[in-house]
């Protein structure tokens, strides 16, 4: 039994690894995803054949159950991406009115004010990538 399972664990390895080699940028397959997440909890959680079998259906039907929701996530962002463009976009058109009508006292005045905001948002980003960083070490 331990000989089977043993067989079967090298036998996806090879094939995870040469999949894996080829394509070393392209994104995993389904099925290579389900099989390395399966290679990867029968290695460390000691399955037998049985376990295994029952864990490659599970896995497969999570899988195929939140492929359209992962799917639709990934329109999701790509959405998000395209709206936050357009929203860049209309607060230049929006500074660059403001600028307009500034004497140049007011204009360097405004200038300054959205310096000083710049590096108040750059301090508050470096700020939450460092506590995503430290949260991630834990």
């Amino acid at each position: 039994m331990k000989t089977i399972k043993n067989t079967a664990l090298v036998l996806m390895g090879v094939l995870m690894m040469s999949s894996v080699s080829a394509q070393k940028k392209a994104k995993l397959t389904d099925e290579e995803k389900a099989a390395k997440h399966v290679t990867r909890l029968t290695k460390k959680l000691d399955l037998d054949d049985k376990q295994v079998v029952k864990l490659e259906d599970i896995t497969s039907a999570h899988i195929t159950s939140t492929k359209d929701l992962r799917q639709e996530m990934q329109e999701l962002r790509e959405k998000q991406k395209a709206l936050k463009e357009k929203l860049k976009v209309k607060k230049e058109e929006h500074k660059d009115q403001i600028k307009d009508m500034l004497n140049e006292d007011q204009l360097e005045k405004f200038e300054e004010m959205e310096k000083k905001r710049m590096e108040r948002q750059e301090k508050k980003k470096a700020e939450r990538k460092a506590k995503r960083e430290k949260k991630h070490e834990e």
